[in-house]
């Protein structure tokens, strides 16, 4: 099954008819981005790069609902290659299950990088959150504050939200919960 990538996207005029139709799918999209992440044991980075740029992509082009996970693969085989310099070539196996050919993901992708610009890099709030961490929690606190992010994922109140306030208000409130002190010890 050939696709055409401009059958697939439509080029988006205005972003309020796109979000109708685009927020209501993002979470179960996200919720399914996690399972094929979680699948694959790949980086937490390649999970919130790839949903960024699912965000960053829908902000410009209209996909129609069955293309949705067309476009999660994509996105997912673009911040693989992108964090763990080699990608993970089963991850297209994925898209062969859904029906997708390896032509229609790299067409998918051409599209992709086109509306981003090949602007790939993004400071993920992991990257925060560990450098938050490296002096001022424990494990317990690191993972609840990890489990807080992921939790935003699926959320479209949090895009947008800047990584680093996402992950030290996942940090603090993971302090606060587990009772370990204040936002930060000083010495």
């Amino acid at each position: 099954m050939k696709l055409d990538p401009e059958a697939i996207m439509q080029t988006q005029n205005s972003i309020q008819t796109e979000t109708k139709f685009q927020w209501s799918m993002r979470s179960s999209l996200m919720n399914w981005l996690v399972e094929v992440h979680d699948q694959f044991s790949l980086l937490p980075e390649t999970l919130f790069l790839a949903a960024n740029y699912i965000d960053r992509f829908f902000a410009v082009m209209v996909t129609p609902s069955e293309h949705l996970k067309l476009v999660g693969t994509t996105a997912m085989i673009i911040a693989a290659k992108f964090i763990n310099i080699t990608p993970h070539t089963s991850i297209q196996y994925v898209g062969k299950k859904l029906g997708y050919t390896i032509e229609d993901i790299v067409a998918v992708e051409r599209v992709m990088l086109n509306c981003l610009a090949f602007n790939l890099d993004w400071p993920d709030p992991i990257s925060f959150l560990r450098r938050l961490c490296t002096t001022n929690s424990c494990r317990v606190t690191e993972n609840l504050a990890m489990y807080l992010i992921e939790a935003t994922l699926v959320d479209e109140n949090f895009v947008g939200l800047l990584p680093s306030l996402l992950a030290a208000s996942a940090f603090y409130l993971a302090k606060v919960t587990k009772k370990h002190g204040q936002w930060v010890s000083c010495c």
